[in-house]
């Protein structure tokens, strides 16, 4: 009895003893890891109570453990016999044969305190939760870290944020791991460091300043726009800028450049070091391109009028309105009476021989107060539009009519040579003092006006007309061949469809009678009042055809004048708006450009069509357009002048010989007279030779509805081997711009 009662009280002694073991072991703290075959990167929430090597030992499934010496660069293992202890605030990597779950029984970790991080890598363990950050959060806090990397052991790879080239950190897996309790991170450092998570959150230490950060900004080109932040520098690592890119007039901005732009998205910036970029704008505004190595020698006012400077409705002089509009030449077309042929020979049956056949009394006066106030003439010879006194205007000269308007003498071959004579003659009188004339030199002398229109000017054959003017070519070549005689006047080089008007008879066949019988064509004449639809281009359309035409018959040296012109005809005319003063710039750039080398507005007085207004005697908004021409052609050379805008837009250039401005007119035409519409356009004088050292003055003036030739807008812009100026044009209206050396 005595000994069974001793085995009972062995046995509860024994069993207590286990039920007390039991009940420490499962009240001690303990870590459950889970583990798929392969690689499992783990770190302690508790500190072990085995060694690494008993650990194995009690767990078969693992194969080996291995920790990373960041001083050493190298693993130890436990295979190896280089890891004999487990440190909580280290990372390892569990190598297990299969899915297990491992269990870690040991004591509470009271902390980790500073985990020294070396530059390189380091594999660190978190024994806790910390802050909720993730990678690239804490990245942007601590510059010091070059990169952050966790295993995925389902994947067999890592998650990566690395930082890019810029300093921006950059997450190349789609995933922004966070923190947490239990798993095994690699630091990737740029330099020693002290890691510590012991309070509420990570902190890094290091000699990487993590702070005053400073961005530098440049605008490319200079003066494309410009770039303001949210926040003024310097900037404490991780803070977010907000950059706001304005683009200058003519320009739009396009992107972020520069190695640390890559480090933008949608316009914000981190700061996590010292960071450089560039705002790079384009150009989107058309431009106008002078060349000022490009001299194309002296600009020549080409601008003429009609009908000297006496008043058409109310008789006044308008001499001095004449010289202000910068008219040279007046071409003596519609006078209504004097000038015309018929007028100073009233009678073709009279002698050309003798001085009674004449009447020079009422051109006389008006050519001494043309030579008088210093305008040139083209004298034509051609009756005017119409006439109160003759009837038939239009008979070739030497027609016979009897009283009821028959023609009883066709106009023929000694009819022309008679008019020659009588033609010669009245250039004797002006040049030569013949008759009691003149010594005035006159050197262009036109035979007729538009023999297309028969109803209006010519009633005779197209033969009859080539005739006439070879009669009177070959007279003036044998009296004075310094004389230039100009013609035909065509009307209708390029007609509208509807208007039965043959103009490749009085064109081609006309050249073509010419050149076949030798006879001199001195300056080819023209008109053009722009067309079907009115638009200034007309004359370009005419000019490159006529020159066609001249260059197939063998007048290719053959200048040309477009000596009537204007912007419509019938009274429908726009010449006192701004889309007439547009009008006038475009044509008269398309005239120079084609080489033009005279052109008559029709015309400068107060006529319907002219450029003065009969009820205040003042100018009509056109004529501002002959203002500018005027200044940019007086004492100056013309310069290359090229543009990218497309449609009715023209530009010219020219440099005084003076002072050394350069002048600019653009002129923007639109036929539906559309004024909202615009051009932005940069303007740059490039190979400038000698810039002045204080720099430019622009000054550009407008022409339009509103505005004649006034300032627009004055600023100074730097000195340099070119100038540039960017500005808007609207639709129909002039742009006059200077460029002159700052005082």
């Amino acid at each position: 009895m005595f000994k069974i009662k001793r085995v009972l009280l062995f046995l509860l002694v024994f069993f207590t003893a286990v039920l007390t073991l039991a009940r420490a072991y499962a009240q001690a703290p303990s870590q459950s890891i889970t583990l798929k075959p392969g690689f499992n990167f783990a770190a302690f929430t508790v500190k072990p109570s085995l060694t690494p090597v008993q650990l194995k030992t009690q767990n078969s499934f693992i194969e080996d453990i291995y920790a990373y010496n960041a001083a050493a660069g190298s693993f130890l293992s436990i295979s190896e016999g280089t890891l004999n202890i487990f440190n909580p605030s280290a990372g390892y990597i569990i190598k297990s044969k299969s899915d297990a779950q491992l269990l870690i029984t040991g004591t509470a970790v009271p902390s980790a305190g500073d985990i020294n991080l070396k530059a390189g890598f380091n594999l660190t363990g978190f024994y806790k939760n910390p802050e909720a950050i993730s990678f690239s959060s804490l990245m942007k806090k601590y510059f010091v870290i070059k990169g952050l990397y966790k295993w995925n052991a389902s994947a067999a790879s890592f998650m990566q944020v690395v930082r890019n080239a810029s300093g921006t950190p950059e997450i190349l897996d789609a995933t922004d791991p966070q923190f947490a309790a239990g798993h095994a991170y690699f630091f990737y450092v740029s330099a020693d460091a002290k890691l510590n998570y012991d309070g509420s959150s990570i902190v890094i230490t290091s000699s990487v300043p993590a702070e005053n950060y400073t961005l530098s900004i440049a605008v490319s080109p200079a003066d494309a726009g410009t770039v303001s932040v949210s926040l003024g520098g310097p900037y404490a690592s991780g803070t977010s800028v907000t950059l706001s890119a304005a683009a200058a007039l003519g320009y739009a901005f396009k992107n972020w450049s520069g190695t640390d732009a890559v480090s933008i998205v949608n316009d914000q910036i981190v700061m996590n070091s010292n960071k450089s970029i560039t705002a790079v704008f384009e150009l989107t505004a058309q431009t106008i391109t002078v060349d000022a190595s490009n001299d194309l020698g002296p600009f020549k006012m080409i601008v003429g009028s009609h009908n000297g400077p006496v008043s058409l409705v109310k008789g006044a002089d308008e001499t001095a309105k004449y010289k202000e509009a910068g008219f040279k030449i007046i071409r003596t077309l519609d006078y209504y009476g004097p000038f015309t042929w018929y007028n100073i020979f009233p009678d073709f049956s009279k002698d050309p021989e003798r001085e009674d056949s004449y009447d020079f009394s009422t051109t006389d006066v008006r050519v001494k107060k043309l030579v008088d106030e210093g305008f040139e003439l083209l004298f034509s010879f051609s009756p005017s539009w119409s006439d109160p006194v003759h009837k038939y205007i239009s008979d070739p000269p030497g027609t016979v009519r009897d009283s009821a308007g028959n023609i009883t003498h066709q106009a023929d071959i000694n009819d022309f040579k008679k008019f020659a004579i009588i033609c010669k003659h009245i250039a004797m009188h002006y040049n030569d003092g013949w008759k009691n004339g003149f010594n005035y030199n006159i050197k262009r002398w036109e035979l007729w006006n538009e023999p297309e229109t028969n109803t209006q000017f010519w009633t005779g054959t197209p033969m009859q007309f080539f005739q006439m003017y070879a009669e009177l070519a070959k007279a003036f070549r044998a009296y004075n061949p310094s004389l230039l005689l100009y013609g035909p006047g065509n009307a209708e080089v390029v007609p509208p469809s509807n208007s039965g008007v043959d103009s490749e008879t009085y064109t081609s066949k006309f050249l073509e009678y010419c050149n076949n019988n030798s006879i001199p064509i001195d300056v080819y004449t023209w008109h053009s009042y722009g067309g079907e639809t009115i638009v200034p281009s007309h004359i370009k359309t005419v000019a490159d055809s006529m020159r066609t035409r001249l260059n197939t018959y063998g007048f290719a040296s053959t200048p040309m004048s477009c000596d009537e012109w204007n912007s419509g005809i019938n009274q429908s005319n726009f010449s006192d708006s701004g889309k007439g003063a547009a009008y006038y710039g475009c044509a008269l750039t398309y005239m120079i450009e084609k080489d033009i080398i005279e052109s008559y507005q029709y015309r400068g007085d107060d006529h319907p069509l002219g450029l003065i207004r009969s009820s205040d005697g003042q100018f009509k908004t056109a004529a501002y357009t002959l203002k500018a021409l005027k200044q940019m052609t007086e004492s100056c050379t013309r310069l290359g002048c090229s543009t990218t805008v497309s449609g009715e837009f023209a530009s010219l250039a020219s440099k005084s010989s003076l002072d050394g401005s350069y002048y600019i007119m653009a002129s923007n035409f639109s036929a539906d007279g559309n004024t909202t519409q615009k051009q932005t356009v940069k303007l740059t004088v490039s190979s400038v030779a000698s810039p002045p050292a204080g720099g430019w003055v622009v000054t550009r003036k407008v022409i339009n509805d509103t505005k004649k030739l006034e300032t627009e807008e004055t600023l100074s812009i730097a000195s340099g081997a070119q100038a540039a100026y960017i500005f808007d044009i609207p639709s129909n209206s002039v742009a006059f711009i200077q460029i002159s050396r700052k005082n």
